[in-house]
């Protein structure tokens, strides 16, 4: 392993943000993922959310910010699909998103980095509102870097609700539109190549995909015309569970 491996890891413990590189340049893998509180400057709803690039291209992305106007610094900023955690790498559940302030925030949260691994692990239920049933989300966001097989990005989704629900939704938007063949999610960059896919368990899950046309333009040059939004609701009821998913390259 390259010994420089430390300028491949970022971890900004005051914002609670972890920044990963595969290797050096705009090839392999980027991770970037984040904790914090939703009380902060400029803030957006987004505790726990992560983006993902393969060799420079977005694949799991963060929206950004549209044009900014007076709505933006006044009370209805909330009301902004992208400052909404709905619109953000981040669940639901009972239809209820993550609530703005201070106190919506992680606990318990670590970072490691060593130079094969790359892993930030946050508990995000304290980021919403009591009535969402949230009793732990604990969120573990790892980089893999293998010498002898392909480097790889798993999230891992450990679970526990106050009572069975089968309102659970986990969003991924998605700068290009992804593809779902049965069991695997492809994702694509901008001339339609394969860069990643995800395998998932199609009797857990249903999948939807939301074609979201953007209309701001400093949204519109940043990502073209539209942006795509890709939401897996369980199928039955689930209360303790643990999840796993894992991006590949191809």
């Amino acid at each position: 392993m390259n010994r420089n491996w430390i300028w491949l890891d970022i971890w900004m413990a005051g914002v609670e943000v972890m920044v990963a590189r595969e290797r050096g340049g705009d090839q392999g893998w980027f991770l970037a993922a984040k904790g914090g509180h939703n009380g902060e400057s400029h803030n957006h709803n987004d505790i726990g959310s992560f983006i993902v690039y393969a060799d420079g291209s977005p694949l799991w992305i963060d929206a950004g910010v549209g044009t900014y106007t007076a709505k933006t610094f006044s009370p209805e900023r909330y009301s902004i699909w992208t400052m909404q955690s709905g619109y953000h790498n981040v669940p639901a559940v009972n239809g209820i998103e993550q609530a703005d302030g201070g106190q919506y925030r992680t606990r318990k949260v670590r970072h490691e980095a060593d130079g094969v691994v790359s892993r930030l692990t946050v508990d995000i239920a304290p980021a919403y509102p009591a009535d969402s049933g949230i009793r732990q989300w604990t969120r573990t966001y790892t980089l893999q870097r293998e010498a002898d097989t392909p480097s790889r990005i798993i999230l891992e989704e450990a679970v526990q609700l106050a009572e069975p629900c089968r309102n659970v939704v986990l969003n991924w938007m998605c700068a290009y539109e992804p593809h779902v063949h049965r069991s695997v999610i492809a994702l694509h960059d901008e001339a339609g190549g394969v860069k990643a896919h995800m395998s998932y368990d199609e009797t857990m899950w249903d999948i939807r995909v939301e074609t979201i046309a953007l209309e701001d333009e400093k949204l519109r040059v940043a990502w073209g015309d539209t942006l795509y939004r890709l939401s897996m609701t369980v199928r039955c009821p689930v209360q303790s569970e643990r999840w796993q998913f894992v991006l590949e390259r191809g």
